[in-house]
Parts: C-alpha cells; structure tokens; sequence
C-alpha cells in the first residue's frame, strides 16, 4: 500500500473526547456556587506528541438543568497548572445534550505539555463535558500566540457582561466590556449567552467596537447568531478574529435582535489573545 506523507506535518487530534459515551471528559464545578472546582486532566504529557498552533474548545451540556459556567484551559503538571485561556463563558440547559459549542483559537501549545480544565457555575456541583482538538499546521498558516485574556467576564455569577438590544432590527447601546485592554490584542473571540431565563425562537447579531464612549469605531461586525424554544442554538461562541488592538483600549458591544424580548438581552464575554 502506498505511504501518504502528512503535508507540512498538518494534524488536528482531539483530546478529551469519550468515545463510548460520544461526548467530552466531565468537568465539575465546586460544591460552593461560583467558585471554581478540581482541574481535569484532558491530555497527558506524555501522550501530547503535537506541537500546535490553535486549539478548538468543544463544549457539551450534561445537565438537565440551566447552567452557566465559567471554564478555564491551563497547562502544567498537577497541582502547578496554569491558565492560559481563562474563564470560556459556556451554558448548559434542561435538555441534556441540545447545546453545543465550539470556538478554535489561535494558541501554540508545546508537545510534552499537560493540558487540563477547570470550571465553575452559577450553582453548585454541575458538570460540562468538554473535548479539545489541537491543530498542528504549516507554513502558510500563523504562528499561535500565547493567551487568551478574559474581558467582562464575572466570576461572582459565572457570567458575563449585560448588553441590551433595542427594538426589533435596531441596535441598542454601547455597553463597555472593558474600559483598559491589560496587554496588546492579536486576535478576539466572543462568548454571548442569556443569563438564566427562557429560551425563544430568534436570531440576534452584535458588533464589537474600540473606542471611547461617544467615539466608538466598529473593528468586528455582524456577528450573527441565533436561539430556539427546544434550548438549542448556534454562533454562541464566535471566533477567533485576526483584529489587532493595543494596550489601554476601551472595548464595547452593541447588540439588536429579530424579536422584541429581553430573552436576547445576552451577556458578552470578549476574550483578547495575545
């Protein structure tokens, strides 16, 4: 049988993924609400062989009832983990298994590191299951950054930052993720979610802005995404956008939806990758 080279040695290898149950690796929230619980092991040193350039984040819900998590990607030895994409804002719903989310980001990890996850929740002791797929490219493709810093996250309810939409096709107003960027942004991804509530019908889309209040200049739109009344849902995870931001940078979210209902007053969770 003829040998078929890798072409510039490209791979992308999941880790985490539990075959027998076609899901991810469970990861539980402490038993005190909005705290985070014990790190997972996702992939061992000795079985992480790639030396990769992104890294996909596959979220499942597990539970059979409404969740909202907090999840943080670390590498290092047990005990010395450290994170490098913190605080991935995620949901679970009533209907175990209808939410699935996934974002890949552009962060290098190194063969012969540990990879683990970590999560907490807006109520005690519920569980994610979530799986990774690391991705080892060529020259053609960019070289991974570093971390992924969490902006308008809120670790005192698991959630994120309100932002309201206006009337039906009409965006509502600016509302501040974060008034000073800490390190300079190469790349941005999205997490948007209804906090607790109800489910409906609908589609919703946001831009996201730099700039002070007043002043702010669209650098993402439209990202669009979209709910349903059986609790499921697409583009609630949105990126990794290539948009460069420097330091000290005040970032915004504006929103609108389809339907007139503050079901899609979402909360926003900008996560900038240096």
């Amino acid at each position: 049988m003829a040998d078929f080279p890798l072409l510039g040695g490209m791979q992308a290898l999941s880790a985490g993924f539990v075959l027998a149950t076609t899901t991810g690796t469970s990861i539980t929230a402490s038993a005190s609400a909005n705290t985070k619980g014990a790190y997972v092991e996702l992939i061992s040193a000795a079985n992480n062989d790639l030396d990769s350039n992104s890294i996909e984040l596959v979220f499942d819900g597990l539970n059979s009832a409404l969740g909202d998590f907090l999840v943080d990607i670390s590498v290092g030895d047990a005990g010395f983990e450290e994170v490098v994409i913190h605080n991935v804002y995620v949901k679970t719903t009533s209907t175990p298994g209808a939410l699935v989310s996934r974002v890949t980001l552009p962060i290098s990890f190194q063969s012969g590191v540990r990879i683990s996850a970590r999560c907490q929740a807006n109520n005690s002791s519920l569980a994610i299951n979530m799986f990774i797929i690391l991705s080892a490219g060529n020259f053609k493709q960019p070289t991974g950054f570093s971390e992924a810093i969490a902006y308008g996250d809120d670790e005192a309810t698991s959630t994120g930052t309100l932002v309201a939409r206006s009337s039906v096709g009409v965006f509502g107003s600016w509302v501040e993720i974060t008034a000073s960027t800490t390190d300079e942004i190469h790349a941005i991804a999205i997490a948007s979610h209804r906090q607790g509530g109800s489910w409906q019908n609908g589609k919703y889309n946001y831009q996201v802005a730099v700039g002070s209040a007043g002043n702010e200049e669209v650098i993402i739109s439209d990202i669009l995404s979209a709910t349903t009344a059986s609790e499921s849902g697409s583009g609630l995870l949105a990126g990794a956008y290539m948009v460069e931001v420097a330091i000290g940078q005040r970032l915004s979210i504006r929103a609108a939806a389809s339907v007139a209902d503050a079901d899609f007053d979402n909360d926003y969770v900008i996560y900038g990758i240096k």
